[in-house]
């Protein structure tokens, strides 16, 4: 689940920013930006389930690790 997470993460940064990676830290500032503003309102969900994803990593260690 967390590496389905994290190429979803990695397809909206292309989608929002255009771009693999930023030019300058503006540029950096303001596609943290548009990240963070669709994670928090178009991807609430997914927001929502990694935060349990991490809160159950605290009782579980090897939650998160693809081997546990």
């Amino acid at each position: 689940m967390a590496e389905r997470l994290e190429q979803r993460d990695h397809a909206d940064w292309e989608m929002l920013n255009r771009a693999l990676g930023p030019a300058t830290v503006d540029h950096l500032i303001d596609g943290l930006a548009l990240l963070v503003t669709h994670a928090t309102t178009i991807d609430r969900v997914r927001t929502q389930a990694r935060s349990a994803l991490f809160s159950e990593s605290q009782t579980m260690p090897g939650a998160l690790s693809s081997t546990g």
